[in-house]
C-alpha cells in the first residue's frame, strides 16, 4: 500500500542488476500503483515500458508474462492481456494468480462463462484465497450478476472477517440487489476497521437514494478527502449538490469528473466503459457534443456492452432524445442489466411515465 517508497527501493535495487527481468516486472506493478494513486499518465507509460523490457529480457519466465498481462489488463488492452496470460499459464499451469487474472480479462471481454471457468480452475489450485474470491466477485459484479457476486464476497469475508475491502465489496453487491439495510451493515463494519473512500462513496449513494442529500454530500466529500481522483465520486457529489440547489458547486464537481475521466481514457483508450462513463460526465457538465463523441467511440468498441448502452441511455435522456434513450435502455436490458437498475436510475425520471419505459422494467410474467 506504499507505492512511492516501493518504486524508490525497486529503482535502487535495479541499478546494479539492469538485466534482472523480475525486477522490471515488480517495478511495473509499483509504477501502475503510482498511476492509480495520482492519475498521472507518466506512471502508466513507465509501467508499460518496464513490462516491455522484462518480456524482452526473459520471455519464457511465467512471472514476467503475468506482469505483462497485468499491465495490459489495466491499460484496457484485453486481447493482448489474454495472450500474455495464456503464455504464462502454458509455462506454469499451476499459477493461480495468472489463472484468476485471465478469468477477469475474459469476463471484461464479455466471455462470462469462459472467465468463470478460469476462476474455478484457480479455486481448485488455491481454494482459500481471499483475493481469488474478491476478484471473482468483482468480475461477477461488473457482469451485473449481483447475487453471485455477493456470494463470492461473503465467502471472502468468511476467510478474512476483518477485511474492510471484502466488506465494502459485499455492501456494494447488496446495494445493487436493493438491500440497503444489509449494505449499510457491511459498510459500517468496514468503516470501523478502516475508513475507505469507496465505503463512504457507497454510503453516500444510499443516503442520496433515501433523499438525504446533505448526508450524501458529506459522505462523498469524505470519500474525496481519501481519494480525490475518483471521477465517479465527483459526479455523484455534483448530483448531490444539484439536489441541494448548489448549481455552481455542482458544475465544478461535474467538470472535475470530466477531467479525471479524461485522464483514465488517456491511459485506457480502448476501454469502452471508461469512454461511456466520460460521456455521462460530459453530459452532466453541459457539453452534449463532447458526450456524443465519447459515446460514439465507446459504441464503436463495444456496441453490445450493457454498461455502455445503459450510459448511452443516460446521455440521450439528459439531452432530451427520448427515442434514442429508450432504444439504448432496451439494448442494456437485453445485455443483462437488471430492470431494477433501470427503474431506479434518477436520470431516467422523465422517461418513467412513458408506456414504452414502463413495459421494459415491469416484471416478466411466467
Amino acid at each position: 500500500g506504499n507505492p512511492q517508497p516501493a518504486n524508490k527501493k525497486l529503482e535502487h535495487a535495479m541499478k546494479p542488476a539492469p538485466k534482472f527481468a523480475m525486477g522490471y516486472g515488480g517495478l511495473a506493478e509499483a509504477q501502475w500503483a503510482m498511476y492509480s494513486n495520482t492519475n498521472d499518465k507518466t506512471w502508466a507509460d513507465k509501467a508499460i515500458q518496464a513490462t516491455a523490457i522484462a518480456v524482452k529480457l526473459e520471455p519464457n519466465r511465467p512471472a514476467v508474462r503475468y506482469s505483462a498481462g497485468f499491465t495490459l489488463f489495466r491499460s484496457g488492452r484485453y486481447q493482448e492481456a489474454q495472450q500474455e496470460l495464456e503464455k504464462a499459464i502454458a509455462l506454469q499451469p499451476t499459477s493461480e494468480e495468472a489463472t484468476r487474472l485471465l478469468g477477469r480479462v475474459l469476463m471484461r471481454q464479455g466471455k462470462i462463462d469462459e472467465g468463470l471457468a478460469q476462476f474455478h480452475k484457480a479455486m481448485a489450485i488455491r481454494p482459500n484465497s481471499v483475493t481469488l474470491h474478491t476478484e471473482m466477485g468483482l468480475a461477477l459484479y461488473n457482469a451485473s450478476r449481483y447475487k453471485e457476486a455477493l456470494d463470492a464476497f461473503e465467502k471472502a469475508i468468511t476467510l478474512a472477517p476483518n477485511s474492510s475491502g471484502a466488506l465494502t465489496q459485499a455492501g456494494t453487491a447488496a446495494q445493487a440487489l436493493g438491500d440497503n439495510a444489509k449494505a449499510l451493515s457491511f459498510f459500517e463494519r468496514a468503516t470501523a476497521i478502516q475508513p475507505r473512500a469507496e465505503t463512504f462513496s457507497n454510503m453516500g449513494t444510499i443516503y442520496y437514494g433515501q433523499g438525504e442529500f446533505a448526508k450524501a454530500a458529506n459522505a462523498y466529500e469524505a470519500a474525496l478527502l481519501i481519494r480525490p481522483l475518483s471521477a465517479l465520486t465527483h459526479r455523484n457529489l455534483g448530483d448531490a449538490y444539484t439536489r441541494l440547489g448548489r448549481k455552481d458547486d455542482a458544475l465544478k464537481a461535474y467538470r472535475q469528473a470530466v477531467a479525471r475521466a479524461q485522464a483514465d481514457v488517456a491511459v485506457s483508450p480502448t476501454d469502452a466503459r471508461a469512454l461511456a462513463r466520460l460521456a455521462v460526465y460530459q453530459a452532466k457538465a453541459g457539453d452534449d457534443a463532447a458526450a456524443r463523441k465519447s459515446l460514439a467511440a465507446a459504441e464503436k468498441l463495444a456496441a453490445r456492452d450493457e454498461q455502455v448502452q445503459l450510459r448511452a441511455g443516460v446521455v440521450h435522456a439528459l439531452a432530451g432524445r427520448t427515442d434514442e434513450a429508450l432504444t439504448a435502455i432496451e439494448r442494456a436490458l437485453a445485455g443483462g442489466i437488471s430492470p431494477r437498475a433501470v427503474e431506479t436510475e434518477e436520470d431516467f425520471a422523465k422517461l418513467r411515465p412513458l408506456p414504452r419505459f414502463a413495459a421494459m422494467v415491469q416484471p416478466k410474467q411466467r
